[in-house]
């Protein structure tokens, strides 16, 4: 019996990656890739010219071949790139020591990498949790594709850890793992491998794998530095990644040009540089990323790329270099296209603080520009530090506590706690900057102040400044949503257009059932709810209770809204005279008790009072002023509810859980008991063909491994037809505060 054919095990492979293109709906997520192993298994026959001195095994998944010594190891390179598929396992830790006398680690140029292009490694390398330690290389000697492994190429490398150093000479593809992977799974490991660059700019740099094709990392982490670098698409763990996932992994890494000195790097990103059609998942960043532009704490450019559950701590560090002009940067994501953001939180800093002579363009605290994708639950903490300066002879723009640009999108269901420190800059808000072609923020509060300062006195003003949104036109929606901080454009004589919900709105966009209680202050045009108002635009169901000022003295400030909007009038707009001393006689004019009273409101039309409305009135809350009904919901149970990533079945007639869907629940099990909440839903959504009893089975398993990892919540099950924002075969579990 021959060994089996990689090209067989390709087709195979591919089938279960559970990573696939975005669906036409934005944010739509993806499990993570997981190759199982091959159920037939190879015979011992080996390549020719493999020369593998073994202790023991014969290469199948029941006794592989055992790797005991750097030589065995070095063989690999060899006895695992013939187009077969082989089993290994590490016996003991094994140190890489350069010596003359070895083709494969000489002093001067180091290790000579496992497979290369053409030669691909292919194989099951279970390193049994041992390490490798002593990786030195140096590119000038390999070329492209390197790391531990150049090359892999149907292979699953799992239980390891690898320690050393990389210089990548110019050259790309280089990991601490692997250089270049296709149709791999990485499970496991662990690097502390630093990268450093003494040539020309190297692309595709990772502290796991540089170049990631169909690959998968779980489980996994890095800590090693990818430092002084200059080049494109670096990644604390994937360089670059084209259908590839990360789950459940995490990087302390400083990636990126950590000395600020170079102008030519790009794609960088904490966990991933560069992805194309893939996810990133239940994964943390704690490290450093710094770049020129497209940067992000989890990823710097992402294109059909589906983020959840990452986090991004108050010890990450997301930087410009700050001797350039630089663009999209995002604590979470800098460029965003298609896919989306869910369930993630950014408490680290977001610096964009540039010298003099440059500016920062598309800054926010999740995504700097996001088009076609919807950032939903996402929340900037009140640890987080964002900071914005630019050229006083060339403004920033285009600036939000959660995202700088957002075109075709939405910003659903988010805070922002941290204040925006900006200087000479324009389009600036609490939540999204600028917002245009039918793009819309609702259910989102802001409670951090936004300053915008600066002496820009030689090109242009501070405009545009919002507590929700700074800029939104092209029929764009603000919903359900508050300000609560301050909103202050401070310019020496030359600030306009400040709002506590938004600064300008115009061509049709409107602001529905929403609120603020911040103080409003610019030279001229400043008012409650919007600064500037265009008369194609509408505002209803709403109020302000925050003072208004402008510099000017006899200045355009008005209680709600300045512009053609101001000369319409509304009757459902309510103005709280006592807080704020400028009017606005188109609205309803309330003293403070009647903006408290819900009977008034409901008296305007208002949908308040009722079990389901929009607004409610408690006095506990919101100082006694009318809120939004879920703002008060979440922080009334103790906890807020939290729906995980859906457990995906890839085959769709199988009820039984995978290894990677058992290992995710097992983190989801932790957070509900950590969590102790009260109740758990578990929903299955399949579509009209699949059989009940594998619908029923399904939640079933999902349900008795929650009982059996402690689970105490009461447990409700669900079994529903997919729809829209579910898809066939996948599990959703919600636990209730």
């Amino acid at each position: 019996m021959k060994a089996i054919s990689t090209s067989r095990l390709r087709d195979n492979l591919l089938k279960a990656l559970a990573v696939t293109a975005v669906a036409a709906v934005p944010g739509a997520a993806f499990a993570p890739a997981a190759f199982a192993a091959p159920s037939t298994e190879p015979d011992s026959s080996l390549p020719s010219g493999c020369e593998l001195d073994i202790s023991g095994g014969v290469g199948t998944y029941t006794d592989p071949f055992l790797i005991g010594n750097e030589r065995q190891l070095a063989e690999l390179e060899d006895c695992g790139t013939d187009d077969s598929y082989y089993y290994y396992e590490l016996t003991a830790d094994i140190r890489l020591v350069s010596d003359d006398s070895k083709s494969w680690n000489d002093d001067e140029y180091g290790w000579d990498p496992i497979g290369d292009s053409g030669n691909e490694f292919t194989g099951y390398v279970n390193g049994n949790g041992h390490t490798i330690s002593g990786l030195s290389m140096d590119q000038w000697a390999w070329g492209d594709e390197q790391g531990l492994f150049g090359y892999t190429d149907v292979a699953t490398i799992k239980n390891l850890t690898v320690e050393g150093n990389i210089n990548s000479n110019g050259y790309d593809s280089v990991g601490g793992l692997i250089g270049y992977s296709d149709y791999t799974t990485v499970s496991n490991v662990h690097t502390d491998v630093t990268i450093t660059n003494d040539g020309s700019d190297s692309d595709d740099v990772g502290g796991i794998v540089g170049y990631a094709e169909n690959t998968s990392v779980a489980k996994s982490s890095s800590e090693g530095n990818i430092s002084d670098y200059s080049g494109s698409d670096i990644g604390g763990i994937i360089g670059y990644g084209d259908y590839f996932s990360v789950y459940d992994s995490t990087s302390s890494s400083a990636v990126g040009n950590v000395d600020n000195e170079s102008d030519g790097n790009d794609g960088v990103g904490g966990l991933v540089g560069y992805g194309d059609y893939g996810t990133i998942s239940n994964s943390t960043f704690s490290g450093s990323a710094t770049g020129y532009y497209y940067v992000g704490g989890a990823i710097g450019y992402a294109d059909y790329v589906s983020i959840d559950g990452v986090n991004v701590t108050s010890d990450a560090l997301v930087q410009f270099e700050s001797e350039n002009d630089s663009y999209e940067i995002g604590g979470i994501s800098g460029v965003h296209y298609y896919g989306g953001i869910s369930d993630s939180t950014f408490s680290g800093e977001l610096d964009a603080d540039q010298n003099v002579g440059s500016y920062a363009r598309e800054v926010g605290g999740i995504a700097g520009y996001l088009y076609e994708g919807n950032a939903s639950n996402v929340h900037v903490t009140s640890d987080a530090v964002i900071t914005v300066s630019g050229d006083n002879e060339d403004n920033s723009y285009y600036i939000g506590g959660i995202v700088g640009e957002l075109e075709y999108s939405l910003v659903a269901d988010s805070t922002n706690k941290a204040d925006l420190d900006v200087n000479d800059a324009e389009y600036v808000g609490g939540i999204v900057g600028y917002a245009y072609d039918g793009s819309g923020v609702t259910g989102s509060v802001n409670t951090g102040d936004v300053s915008v300062r600066g002496d820009n006195t030689t090109d242009g003003w501070f405009e545009y400044v919002g507590g929700v949104v700074g800029y939104m036109e092209d029929g764009g929606i603000i919903a359900n949503s508050a300000n609560k901080g301050d909103v202050v454009a401070a310019g020496d004589d030359y600030s306009q257009y400040v709002g506590g919900v938004v600064g300008y709105i115009d061509d049709g966009s409107q602001v529905t059932d929403s609120y603020n209680l911040g103080y409003v202050e610019a030279y001229d045009y400043a008012a409650g709810i919007s600064g500037y108002s265009v008369d194609d635009t509408d505002i209803s169901f709403s109020y302000n209770a925050g003072d208004v000022t402008t510099r000017t003295g006899d200045g355009d400030q008005d209680g709600i809204a300045n512009g053609d909007w101001a000369d319409s009038g509304n009757s459902n707009v309510v103005l709280d005279t006592e807080n704020s001393i400028a009017t606005d006689t188109n609205v309803n004019q309330l003293l403070t008790p009647e903006v408290k009273d819900a009977s008034v409101l409901a008296g305007l039309g208002w949908s308040i009072g009722e079990s389901k409305s929009i607004w409610a009135v408690d006095s506990e809350f919101n100082d006694g002023y009318p809120y939004l009904a879920y703002e008060f919901q979440a922080a009334s149970a103790g906890v807020e509810d939290v729906v995980f990533a859906p457990v995906n079945f890839a085959n769709r007639k199988v009820s039984a859980l995978s290894s990677n869907a058992a290992a995710y629940l097992t983190l989801v099990a932790a957070q509900i008991n950590d969590g102790n909440y009260a109740k758990v839903e578990i929903d299955g959504f399949t579509n009209r063909r699949t059989k009940s009893a594998v619908a029923r089975a399904r939640t079933a398993a999902v349900k008795q491994f929650l009982r059996d990892a402690g689970v105490e919540s009461a447990i409700v099950v669900h079994n529903n037809l997919a729809g829209a924002g579910h898809r066939n075969g996948t599990v959703v579990v919600t636990a209730l505060g």
